[in-house]
């Protein structure tokens, strides 16, 4: 009875030993891989994994979003996000705060005004975003953008800053467009829409201007104020880590800014309005034939599919 316990307890004995020496080699090898890692020479997927270390825990919503968007971007054909085959043109509307390590796509008629003004702050260029008037959102101001930075430069704060930008519904966007750029901006100038619009301002009805949109054959061509989300943020070849929408700003807004340690007292203002949104896109798209309805959809179908906005029922069937 002796003999077996005490072989017992040498068994025993002998198995914690391999487990600590088992234990004590994969430790090892990891903490040695990790300095490999660190010691590397700026490859990108050595910078992506010392990213990956720094990022903080992200909301349901955030996880769905992204989740969404790469998904959409492999049905699209994109096997992962393409940073070596990016262009300065497709960095251009990218803007850079060092100092909060941000990165953010600035896109027309969706908060891009009041992001450029926080972002101003978060420079440094004031102590407020109301200390900043509208013209002055208009310009750079000290601002640099992603296009500016070498290819290096660029690369590494792609991997290593909270990248984010802001989008709506598509066809809220476009009616938004119309209604800034048509309805109250009476002097716009002709040459910038293009020999088909023969009225400017004021004196052009909405399905003038989507003809004249879908007369466009090149979406690159289209106007920045109403181009695609994809043809402004390329987000299937740049790594987006945030992405906000209009629909939730205040809350999407405060949980970018406490991720880049913003000052508490900077916040994202709130629009009231008297009409929905929604309610007012819809009473411009009745001005529309059903056939020109599903072209301007089909113009935005893939802005609608990268971030998960629902598109009419039935027409996705007409689309695909």
């Amino acid at each position: 009875m002796k003999r077996t316990r005490s072989f017992s307890c040498i068994v025993m004995l002998g198995g914690l030993v391999l487990f600590y020496i088992y234990l004590k080699y994969h430790v090892l090898s990891s903490q040695q891989n990790l300095k490999a890692l660190s010691a590397g020479n700026g490859d990108v997927h050595q910078t992506r994994f010392r990213s990956r270390k720094r990022i903080p825990t992200r909301s349901f919503a955030q996880v769905q979003r992204t989740t969404i968007l790469r998904e959409a971007c492999r049905k699209l054909g994109y096997k992962s996000v393409q940073t070596k085959h990016f262009t300065k043109d497709m960095l251009e509307h990218i803007y850079v705060v060092d100092s909060h390590h941000l990165l953010y796509c600035g896109i027309a008629h969706v908060g891009d005004i009041n992001w450029k003004k926080i972002a101003l702050v978060l420079s440094g260029y004031a102590a407020s975003a109301d200390e900043i008037s509208s013209s002055e959102s208009q310009t750079d101001n000290g601002l640099k953008r992603l296009s500016e930075h070498n290819p290096s430069e660029a690369l590494s704060r792609m991997y290593n800053y909270t990248s984010m930008l802001f989008v709506r519904d598509p066809m809220e966007r476009v009616v938004s467009a119309f209604r800034e750029m048509m309805e109250k901006q009476v002097s716009f100038e002709k040459d910038s829409l293009g020999g088909t619009m023969t009225r400017t301002g004021q004196g052009v009805t909405f399905p003038e201007f989507v003809q004249f949109l879908l007369n466009t054959t090149d979406q690159q061509d289209i106007d920045w104020h109403w181009r695609p989300y994809h043809r402004v943020c390329n987000p299937c070849l740049v790594r987006y880590t945030f992405i906000g929408k209009l629909e939730t700003s205040q809350s999407d807004a405060a949980e970018l800014l406490s991720l880049v340690n913003a000052p508490q007292d900077l916040t994202y203002p709130s629009t009231v309005t008297a009409e929905s949104f929604e309610n007012i896109t819809q009473r411009y798209l009745a001005q529309l034939s059903p056939e020109m309805q599903e072209a301007l959809y089909k113009t935005y179908y893939v802005d609608y599919l990268l971030f998960g906005y629902p598109l009419p029922p039935g027409l996705l069937d007409k689309l695909l």
